[in-house]
């Protein structure tokens, strides 16, 4: 089975990991950046504790309004869904079928 098509979304409230996600993405030419211009600045973050292989887990928390302190996305999210709608143009029209279930395994031979 091929691999489906390769986009990558960015949006004006990415930041951080986002922007360098995005920049690789261009920089290796895996396929086209949709979306507008990100302010190209960090988002605020905390760690929220240990994972049990050692690793942490940060997540960003602090957000920012427009200027009048209101929300900039108000419910619903306009670049979010362009960039879906693009990525779905991008799919191909029939996409391939799963295989067939394999057989049952037999339980009862001993080995």
């Amino acid at each position: 089975m091929q691999p489906g098509p390769k986009v990558a979304l960015i949006d004006t409230d990415t930041a951080a990991d986002g922007e360098l996600f995005a920049h690789a993405f261009c920089e290796r030419q895996l396929g086209p950046l949709i979306g507008k211009r990100s302010w190209a600045g960090p988002v605020g973050i905390a760690e929220h504790g240990p994972m049990l292989d050692g690793g942490s887990i940060y997540v960003a928390e602090f957000g920012h309004a427009g200027a009048f302190g209101h929300s900039m996305i108000e419910g619903r999210d306009p670049q979010l869904e362009h960039s879906v709608a693009q990525s779905m143009r991008r799919l191909p029209p029939h996409p391939a079928a799963l295989p067939d279930r394999p057989a049952a395994p037999v339980k009862t031979e001993s080995p």
